[in-house]
Order: C-alpha cells, then structure tokens, then sequence
C-alpha cells in the first residue's frame, strides 16, 4: 500500500472549507480531500456501515460533525431606552395653530414640543431628516424586518406581563406633526417611529398603541414622527 502524499494536508482546514456555505469552496475543499485519501488507495470498514472508501469516510464523519453542532441563537434586535433627539440650542421658538408652544430646527423639519405632557419631544418632520441626523450621531433605526421581530418578541412578554405593547418596550405615545397644519395629533393615544427601510414612493414607519404594533406606509412624508434607534 504507498501511504505517500505529496503535500502536507491541513485537515481542519478542509473541515472548515467542506462545512462553508460557499458552494464552490465546499465542493474544492470535498475534491482535495478525495484526491488525498485516493493516493492512499485503501478500504476502510466503518462500523455497522460496511466498507467506503477513505475520502467517504472521513467526509461522513466531518459532515455528522457539522450537523451536530448547535446553531447560534438569533440576535433579537433591542431599542435604546430612550427616544432620539438632537441639541435644540437656538432653534426658533412658535406657536402652533393648537396653541402648543414648540420649537423648530434651522432646516425646518425637526419640531420639539416645550410645554405640555411630552416636552421635550422631538418629531422629524421627515424619514430624510430621521436618518440625516441619526447618521450623523452614528445610530441607527430599526429597518421593517428588525420592527417585525421588535414587535413580534415584545408581544410575547407583554401577553406573560399583561401590558400593553408600547410599554413593553418603553415607547411613548407622542402622536405625530402634521406637516401641513401645524398639529399634533393622537398624543397619549399613538406612538409613532420612523423605519430606515428606503422606498422611492413611500415612507415606511412603526405604530403603536393600546392595541399593540404594526408597520405601515405612506406616500406623503409630511409628518412628524418620533425615532427610536437601536442600541449599538
């Protein structure tokens, strides 16, 4: 029998390649493992499974290997404590036609509400003003598919604590701006959160209320919403 092999084998190496999710580096690694067992050119009786050659031995024992081994939990995405806002030094104080006093940003589309239940709240009068300042600060919202999963996981403790959703998750009901009037609308009643998912006609945005969660769309992107980013 010649034993001989050209080429050292690093054979932990191969295990990696052969257990990839690249196809191709799998299917090289499986070639070359093939090629070293076939210099070999032996039998071997594996027990109760009868004879294979050496390369489908050691593959099937890699592969049982790989198998066995337990997948990594999922991350669940997880919100700050609290709700984004941006220093508000200078910025124009008004009136709106409701009669709340707020003030607004040099480029005009962030508010921030100064009297009231929820002073101090910022809303970002768009999902470009959302990301813009987000970005700058180096945070991040929640696109569609970490909202989802945000909302499915905090139903699933809110139903075993028996509150509401909203407050599961620590998220204010601070309603929205409407753009073209001036109003807050829906205080106290719905929280509304900008999502980071891009569309070229709509924006996409996370609602909550006594009712629970939901994301929805619109295609007109005058309104104040509140942002919530993801803990780092």
């Amino acid at each position: 029998m010649n034993t001989s092999v050209k080429t050292p084998v690093n054979f932990q190496a191969l295990e990696q390649d052969i257990s990839s999710d690249n196809t191709q580096v799998a299917s090289e690694a499986r070639l070359r493992l093939h090629e070293v067992a076939n210099q070999v050119n032996d039998l071997t009786d594996i027990a109760k499974g009868g004879p294979q050659t050496v390369s489908d031995a050691i593959i099937q024992i890699m592969e049982n290997s790989s198998e066995s081994k337990e997948a990594e939990p999922e991350v669940v995405p997880e919100l700050e404590e609290e709700n984004f806002r941006i220093d508000s030094t200078g910025w124009e104080e008004k009136v709106g036609n409701d009669g709340i006093r707020y003030k607004i940003n040099p480029e005009g589309d962030v508010t921030e509400v100064l009297e009231g239940l929820y002073t101090g709240d910022q809303h970002f009068l768009t999902r470009e003003a959302a990301l813009r300042e987000t970005e700058k600060a180096g945070k991040k919202m929640p696109d569609n598919t970490q909202w989802s999963r945000i909302i499915e996981e905090g139903e699933k403790r809110a139903k075993e604590k028996d509150i509401p959703l909203y407050e599961e998750l620590g998220l204010k009901l601070a309603g929205y701006r409407d753009w073209d009037n001036g109003l807050y609308d829906y205080q106290g009643t719905y929280g509304y959160y900008w999502s980071s998912t891009p569309s070229t006609s709509y924006s996409y945005y996370a609602y909550f209320g006594s009712g629970g969660g939901n994301i929805a769309s619109l295609n007109n992107r005058g309104y104040g919403f509140s942002v919530r980013c993801l803990k780092n």
